[in-house]
C-alpha cells in the first residue's frame, strides 16, 4: 500500500511540473529568479548627445537626460524616445527608435536632434545574424555620406 501511495505522488508530481513548464515560458520564468536574473538584464544601452541635453523614454518609462548609461536590461527591442529639452517646445521634434538589445553587449545612442526633422548621429546595435555561415563571414556598413569609398 505504501508503494502505491509514492506512486501516486511521484505521477501528480510529474504531471503537474508538466502542465507548468508547457504552458509556462521557461524563459520568462527563468529571467525572475534572483540568481539567474544577472544573466538575461546583463545588457547597457548608453544615450549621449554633443550638444544640449535630451530626455530619455524607454517603452514609456522616464530614464531621465543625457548623458545616460542604463545598464541590466534584458535582452529585446526597446523603443527608445528622444526629446531635444529646450524653452522652443514646438522647435524640436520627439523622435523614436526601435533598437533590439542583445544578451552581454552595449548599446550606444549618440544623436544631435536638430530642429524639425533633423538628426545628425549613429545607433550602433548588435543581433543575431541568421544568414551567417561557418565559411563566410558578413560586415554591413551603414553610411549616408554620399561619394563614400570603402575597402576591405
Amino acid at each position: 500500500m505504501k508503494r502505491f501511495k509514492t506512486a501516486i505522488i511521484v505521477i501528480i508530481c510529474i504531471t503537474t511540473l508538466s502542465v507548468v513548464l508547457f504552458f509556462l515560458p521557461l524563459e520568462g520564468f527563468l529571467q525572475r529568479l534572483p540568481v539567474i536574473k544577472s544573466f538575461y538584464q546583463n545588457t547597457t544601452l548608453e544615450i549621449s548627445t554633443p550638444n544640449g541635453k535630451v530626455s530619455v523614454k524607454i517603452n514609456g518609462k522616464e530614464y531621465g537626460e543625457t548623458p545616460i548609461s542604463i545598464k541590466n536590461l534584458p535582452a529585446g527591442t526597446y523603443i527608445v524616445e528622444l526629446t531635444k529639452i529646450s524653452s522652443q517646445q514646438s522647435f524640436y521634434k520627439t523622435h523614436k527608435f526601435n533598437i533590439p538589445l542583445t544578451k552581454n553587449s552595449v548599446s550606444i545612442i549618440n544623436m544631435e536632434i536638430g530642429p524639425n526633422d533633423h538628426l545628425h548621429g549613429a545607433i550602433l546595435y548588435y543581433e543575431k545574424d541568421s544568414t551567417k555561415s561557418e565559411e563566410k563571414g558578413k560586415i554591413t556598413i551603414t553610411s549616408d555620406t554620399e561619394g563614400s569609398d570603402v575597402y576591405i
